[in-house]
Order: structure tokens, then sequence, then C-alpha cells
């Protein structure tokens, strides 16, 4: 889960902006940041949030290729 979050802040810059797309307060996000670094279970909710949104990134890193592609 760590490198998730990690992947996360590379992709958005800022633990506020990554804070910001999950809909988790700054305060919130360091809690779970907070939790994955001492090896604490975060909730199922928690996790499938975080994986939903990589793979957002994902998708949408994969249609930029695609449209560049396609020029």
């Amino acid at each position: 889960m760590e490198e998730a979050l990690n992947r996360l802040l590379a992709a958005y810059g800022k633990n506020e902006f990554v804070a910001d797309a999950l809909g988790y307060s700054d305060r919130q996000y360091r809690n779970i940041r907070r939790k994955v670094k001492n090896g604490e279970a975060l909730p199922a909710r928690t996790m499938e949030l975080i994986n939903l949104k990589l793979q957002q990134l994902h998708n949408q890193s994969e249609c930029t290729v695609e449209s560049h592609v396609r020029r």
C-alpha cells in the first residue's frame, strides 16, 4: 500500500492534492499515511478507493498515449 500512495504522490505532486483526489481532508490522509508507515491495516473501503484512483490514473495515461499515437 505504501507503493500505491507513493505512486499517487508522484502523479499528483503534493500530499494535499492526493488527499483532495481521494476525497479526504489533509488530516485524514495524514492518518492514512501514518497507518501505512506503521504497518497498520487500513479499512477495506480505503484500500479499494486508493486502488480505484490508481486504476483511473492508469487508464487516463493509456488514453493520453493512444491519442498521441493516433496523430
